[in-house]
């Protein structure tokens, strides 16, 4: 059987444009959820609270009562996160967390 380099060339090429456009295109809807997820944060205005976290908490249950419905949970518990400058995924009962709450208007 003869093959055509020619052809195989081509077909190895498209499929590495394809590839790339895929991965580009990829990144971009990941970039453009973390934007949005920052100008759905940034659209609120928050206040600070101090709570005390209680038997069995976590970050997600926390997320459940005071994020907004219309921002993505994992980017409040990140903010959470930041704001009591820790990378932990754990909560300590009795320990006492800043957490952001909606301005009452």
């Amino acid at each position: 059987m003869r093959y055509n380099f020619k052809s195989d060339k081509q077909e190895r090429q498209v499929s590495i444009i394809f590839g790339v456009l895929l991965a580009l295109a990829f990144v971009f809807c990941i970039w453009y959820n973390a934007t949005d997820d920052a100008r759905t944060f940034n659209s609120h205005e928050w206040e600070t609270e101090c709570i005390r976290v209680g038997s069995g908490d976590t970050y997600w249950g926390i997320a459940t009562d005071y994020c907004p419905m219309d921002m993505d949970r994992r980017y409040y518990i990140q903010k959470v996160k930041e704001l009591n400058d820790t990378t932990s995924d754990y909560l300590i009962s009795g320990e006492h967390i800043m957490v952001y709450v909606l301005k009452e208007e």
